[in-house]
């Protein structure tokens, strides 16, 4: 990979995407670029963590120095931005993600294990979300606004012959403000198992009342 279309963005926590490198666009975040596993069991050894020197994706791939570890605590993604690839922030401590309008593409397991408490998404044209893309935060809210889709595979079984889906399983959401006009079956999204398609309403998981609303305009 020509180093021109990749930025290197070295140790800082708090990041902030640019939104052009020498002129180029910055349109995708390579996958697992922020991919830091840092193990409770292993004390925090490094050893186990899988991330470093990041180079973001302008278009013609990325490249990662896996020998550093980096934990994010925060990232800008500026507008311009439209893809965020599997597992690029999995494994970190982020508490607020802003998604861009230009977002199209979240793909799974992008933002697994964080500590993300609320997810706004606003696209401007269509939004894909994969499978496992929020698991395992502190998400309490959602807001879907705009023409969002999620993956439709979320129960094929893993290569364990286990359903390993949904897309927020693992949060201990209680509001969710639907304004696609769309209906989802979102005790499938918040638990990996099926349920019945609906736009607005509630449902109960784990003895915790869930409302999905919209905005009144």
């Amino acid at each position: 990979v020509d180093d021109k279309y990749n930025y290197l963005a070295g140790r800082d926590m708090n990041p902030v995407v640019p939104s052009s490198i020498d002129g180029i666009p910055v349109t995708s975040i390579g996958e697992a670029n922020y991919y830091c596993r840092d193990l409770l069991e292993n004390d925090h050894n490094v050893s186990n963590s899988f991330n470093g020197y990041v180079y973001y994706s302008s278009g013609n791939g990325s490249n990662v120095d896996r020998n550093k570890n980096v934990v994010l605590n925060s990232i800008t993604l500026n507008e311009g931005i439209k893809s965020i690839s599997g597992s690029s922030f999995a494994y970190n401590r982020l508490e607020n993600v802003n998604f861009p309008s230009t977002l199209q593409t979240i793909e799974e397991n992008a933002f697994l294990a964080n500590l993300l408490t609320e997810v706004v998404f606003d696209p401007s044209t269509s939004l894909y979300i994969g499978k496992r893309a929020f698991n395992n935060n502190q998400i309490e809210k959602i807001v879907l606004n705009g023409d969002i889709t999620f993956d439709s595979d979320l129960l094929d079984k893993n290569d364990h012959g286990f359903v390993d889906g949904g897309v927020f399983k693992n949060n201990p959401v209680t509001e969710i403000v639907n304004n696609t006009g769309k209906s989802y079956d979102w005790q499938l999204l918040l638990t990996g198992e099926e349920g019945e398609a609906f736009e607005t309403g509630s449902l109960e998981i784990d003895g915790r009342k869930i409302e999905i609303t919209k905005d009144e305009t």
